[in-house]
């Protein structure tokens, strides 16, 4: 598509009690996003963003009312063969993920991130647009907006699979968010809300079965199994396996192999 170009990503730091202006340059369109919540004021009507709300929108002023400095995260786009929003636009980030990771980008991954994000960004202007000349569509172009955000963003799915893939290798927060090309909070706060558990605590729990699996299965020993699921000592593997299953790995094994002993003498029994 190619509609945008990034004139510049940029942060500001908002004192409290005081404004500051964007202004538009050349068809210059702004998208933040807030520490805390602002005031955001264009054309005599105001409204209020709160933490983590999306503001997109052309020439406005922000305002901090609140006790404490909020900072400003966002980027600056020149854009060229559509209207810019006739309005100022007030979204969370559930709504527009794209756009959150767009805003949360680096220099090294901004221009990528911005392919996924102008589709999105395109249909608020639409909308806004269509909105504001009280012409029919705009509830229309709203509703695809959603029905397209709604849908799991693949790269949650990348990342997902290369956990249940890599358990074994030296997974962290930032190694994921990096191979998505997302920021570390934002992923691990909208994988929570997807697969209802944080990245990290499903490769914990990947890691887990997959211990208890080799205990009861094999006869390796538990410094052998720390290692194969990259944990740096045994000591640190007994610890977290205690934590999740109440008891140290011997202790698994042993009631483990105990228990099938029972059945084994069982089913002798029974013949």
């Amino acid at each position: 598509m190619k509609y945008m170009q990034i004139v510049s990503l940029f942060s500001l730091t908002v004192l409290p009690q005081c404004q500051v202006t964007l202004r538009n340059e050349l068809k210059q369109l702004y998208l933040f996003e807030g520490s805390a919540a602002v005031e955001v004021t264009w054309k005599g009507k105001s409204t209020v963003a709160n933490q983590e709300d999306i503001v997109v929108g052309e020439t406005f002023q922000i305002k901090n009312t609140s006790a404490i400095a909020v900072k400003l995260k966002g980027i600056a786009l020149r854009t060229t063969h559509f209207k810019l929003p006739s309005k100022t636009i007030v979204l969370d980030r559930e709504s527009a993920p794209h756009i959150a990771c767009l805003i949360h980008s680096n220099e090294e991954t901004v221009e990528r991130l911005l392919t996924e994000a102008e589709n999105q960004i395109a249909q608020l202007c639409e909308a806004s647009v269509e909105q504001v000349n009280g012409r029919p569509g705009s509830r229309e172009a709203t509703d695809s907006l959603r029905k397209q955000t709604g849908r799991i963003d693949n790269r949650l799915i990348v990342a997902n699979r290369h956990i249940r893939r890599h358990y074994d290798q030296p997974l962290t927060l930032q190694v994921l968010a990096d191979l998505i090309c997302c920021n570390p909070v934002y992923f691990c706060n909208t994988y929570s809300k997807v697969f209802k558990i944080s990245p990290m605590k499903e490769l914990q729990t990947i890691r887990m079965n997959k211990a208890a699996e080799l205990l009861r299965s094999t006869h390796k020993s538990i410094k052998e199994i720390a290692a194969n699921l990259c944990y740096v000592s045994s000591s640190q593997f007994s610890m977290k396996f205690k934590e999740y299953y109440n008891c140290t790995p011997n202790e698994y094994r042993r009631a483990t192999s105990l228990q099938r002993s029972n059945e084994d003498a069982r089913d002798t029994v029974s013949l």
